[in-house]
């Protein structure tokens, strides 16, 4: 079994099969520490999956990220073979460090992170990292692009993550209700993510049953 984790049911269902067993985080820290940690007896490894946030300026949406590590959160390394692997197969696929730590929206800060090094952004992989480090697992990250280093999210889509990887549709209905300007902001950054999500699906095809993890004998699940 792969241990996928990301933060919509949206991201996991790009790839959630009977070999891979995909964890919504939905923002929850905790739980999703909590559950990766009960899953990963049974794993033969952890992948961080879905979208990021863009950290340089030569990154636009929809280009795949392969991360070499995380730092933030926690600090550990991705698995090199797997790092390679995937590079043979996502086509103009950049490689670098990911910043985990919670939710970074704001363009001067995401500018920040990418002038010290880093190249994407996300809300899981530092908890993945700790979890396989845990349990001595095989650790990636594969993530494509959604929004630009100077993208600015929207309210509503600050708000827009339920539990378990639910989308809050009321919250986001109420947020464009109060600020019914940013409508056009959260539409495109609506179309950037269906788009991102049919990436997901064309990479998970090309990276094949195991997301181009290793083989690795396992207990059952």
């Amino acid at each position: 079994m792969i241990l996928l984790t990301c933060g919509f049911i949206t991201e996991a269902r790009t790839a959630a099969s009977d070999h891979i067993h995909a964890v919504p985080g939905g923002g929850d820290a905790a739980y999703l520490a909590a559950e990766l940690d009960r899953l990963a007896p049974g794993a033969e490894a952890i992948v961080s999956w879905g979208l990021t946030g863009a950290l340089q300026h030569d990154l636009n949406i929809g280009d795949w990220v392969i991360g070499t590590g995380v730092s933030g959160g926690f600090e550990h390394d991705c698995d090199s073979g797997w790092q390679e692997r995937a590079l043979a197969v996502l086509p103009g696929a950049r490689i670098g460090r990911f910043h985990a730590d919670g939710l970074l929206a704001d363009a001067p800060a995401k500018r920040a992170l990418g002038a010290s090094g880093r190249i994407a952004v996300d809300m899981e992989s530092h908890i993945a990292a700790r979890v396989a480090a845990a349990h001595d697992l095989p650790f990636g990250i594969l993530r494509v692009v959604s929004d630009r280093v100077d993208d600015e999210m929207p309210p509503a889509v600050l708000v827009s993550m339920g539990p378990r990887g639910k989308t809050a549709y009321a919250r986001v209905a109420a947020s464009l209700a109060r600020h019914p300007a940013q409508m056009p902001a959260f539409a495109a950054f609506a179309r950037a993510s269906m788009a991102c999500l049919r990436v997901l699906r064309v990479g998970r095809e090309a990276l094949g049953p195991s997301l181009g993890a290793a083989a690795r004998a396992h207990a059952a699940f």
